[in-house]
């Protein structure tokens, strides 16, 4: 069984950003731009808006989520310390696409596009690193897609649940926290399920006590059970 990774202040990721960097590249872009501080809810970029800095996440996490032209608000992903958000908009000078809001406190920089730019050409590994950054994303929204055209709802919901608790969870009294808050609305938006359907599916996870509500919060309790689930 794939233990769940932690995310600790004094290591980064190997999935980040910062984490596929050698120590001068990833210092210079920890001294790049301005330190910033988002508080609980409070967005680091919005839809919409133009794109003229990068946020490099130091510590914290964030969700990342977008709009339709009906108003309908889609959970697209997490990003944890390590990530970069914003850079697409930020390098091409354009709208942003998505909105990236903190979840719980976020400490960032927020670095300029002329200065990112700068620095991915002083070293080309930041530069690499973007790239496949942006690939890794790539891969996980086509698994998503993939995931809907042959996974069944119940799968799909596990899966979800299993990622994120084996990226971003902790170990508390005997139970995992998914180490992000997540709304039954999130985890329909990220299995590609209708609410109804993600509601019925997390309800008979919970009688089958794999998963539970706690504080309006989701807790997995068998994560040897859900990992059977999201991998058969």
């Amino acid at each position: 069984m794939v233990e769940p990774r932690a995310v600790d202040d004094r290591r980064w990721s190997e999935e980040t950003l910062l984490g596929g960097l050698g120590s001068s590249a990833r210092l210079s872009l920890l001294r790049a731009g301005t330190a910033v501080t988002f508080t609980d809810g409070r967005p680091l970029v919005e839809q919409g808006a133009a794109g003229t800095h990068a946020y490099l996440l130091v510590d914290g996490k964030v969700k990342v989520s977008a709009r339709d032209a009906n108003g309908d608000t889609a959970l697209l992903g997490i990003r944890v310390q390590g990530d970069i958000v914003g850079e697409m908009a930020a390098l091409e000078r354009t709208l942003r696409s998505a909105d990236v809001v903190a979840s719980g406190l976020v400490k960032a920089r927020a670095i300029g596009s002329g200065e990112l730019i700068a620095l991915s050409r002083k070293y080309p590994e930041i530069a690499l690193g973007l790239a496949r950054m942006t690939a890794r994303r790539l891969r996980w929204a086509n698994r998503r897609r993939l995931d809907f055209n042959s996974q069944e709802p119940r799968t799909r919901v596990a899966r979800v649940l299993y990622e994120v608790v084996c990226g971003y969870g902790k170990q508390v009294d005997g139970h995992w926290d998914l180490g992000v808050p997540l709304t039954q609305a999130e985890v329909a938006s990220l299995a590609g399920t209708k609410l109804r359907t993600a509601e019925k599916e997390l309800a008979r996870l919970n009688r089958e006590g794999v998963v539970r509500s706690k504080y309006r919060k989701l807790i997995v309790l068998d994560l040897a059970e859900l990992e059977r689930l999201a991998l058969d």
